[in-house]
């Protein structure tokens, strides 16, 4: 469904019809709502409400030139949230660059946020050179080189896949967005009241952004690479469920 907050409109998705809320954020350029709906979310959906969102210019989502910075999407996350839980507070999961900005999100109103759980981030020492070759290759290249690349076919759905990719990294500030918002020393920060969870794939480039999060996280390692709730939907899932389920205070 479409929803309209900070004059910007947004497709999300809810599922769950009981439960404590949980708003699921996705990485950048090549992700969308999808990463959480084709399997984490429906394992989670039993015991808790959830929300999934296109982040800005992403999926269905409105697209728009600006405001694709950490800060600014922190600021869409809760928007999103009050609008569809009005004055609850929620655990944030995100992946990647979503993770990144989940965690920003906790740290911008930590009263609001019952818990983070950060999969795949790539903070610092993450090699930011290894995102920018990984999004400058080839289209057909970089479509083969996702866990899901062949679901998205052949013909007019890869020229889609390629235009929207060439905007996002053209003629939007995302790329600025991501550098800035991934060389951040202090982009794993997370108050010690908030619980967290950090989960890494073993083949993955940003398993060494693990010490990068607080000594009160929760490190998770599962076998696979940066896509894992794609590549381990099951083991996310059960990490997740585990993890939201856990009695706080």
């Amino acid at each position: 469904m479409d929803l309209t907050v900070r004059g910007h409109r947004f497709n999300v998705h809810r599922a769950g019809v009981a439960g404590p809320p949980v708003v699921m954020l996705h990485g950048a350029v090549v992700g969308n709502l999808m990463t959480w709906l084709c399997g984490v979310a429906p394992a989670l959906s039993g015991s808790h409400r959830l929300l999934l969102l296109d982040a800005r210019s992403h999926g269905l989502s409105q697209r728009c030139a600006q405001g694709h910075d950490v800060a600014e999407q922190a600021r869409d996350v809760w928007a999103i949230a009050e609008a569809v839980f009005p004055g609850e507070a929620v655990a944030l999961v995100g992946h990647s660059f979503g993770a990144v900005v989940a965690l920003a999100a906790g740290r911008a109103e930590p009263q609001r946020t019952l818990a983070v759980a950060a999969v795949e981030p790539p903070l610092p020492p993450t090699d930011p050179g290894a995102l920018e070759r990984f999004l400058r290759q080839d289209p057909e290249q970089l479509r083969a080189s996702l866990p899901a690349g062949g679901l998205l076919g052949a013909g007019r759905r890869v020229r889609r896949f390629a235009e929207h990719v060439r905007f996002l990294l053209e003629d939007t500030d995302l790329p600025l967005a991501l550098e800035r918002g991934l060389a951040d020393p202090d982009a794993g920060a997370l108050p010690v009241g908030i619980p967290l969870l950090g989960m890494f794939g073993d083949a993955s480039p940003c398993l060494v952004a693990a010490g990068s999060l607080p000594p009160h996280a929760k490190i998770v390692v599962l076998p696979g690479g940066h896509f894992l709730p794609v590549e381990q939907a099951g083991a996310v899932a059960a990490e997740l469920v585990r993890f939201l389920g856990e009695p706080r205070g």
